[in-house]
């Protein structure tokens, strides 16, 4: 996926474009993941708070 090799005592990747937009849409992709779950936690709190 990337090349890695050193400058000085510095690691450093070098990422080809198909790589960075893989790595962009799984981000993406998680933050989604993770906003669904705040909004599943917000509507369990809301429903329990009006019983």
């Amino acid at each position: 996926m990337a090349d890695e090799s050193k400058r000085g005592d510095k690691k450093v990747f070098c990422f080809d474009r198909e790589d960075l937009k893989a790595i962009r849409k799984k981000q993406q992709s998680n933050i989604a993941e993770n906003t669904e779950e705040e909004l599943g936690k917000a509507a369990a709190q809301a429903i329990l708070k009006n019983l």
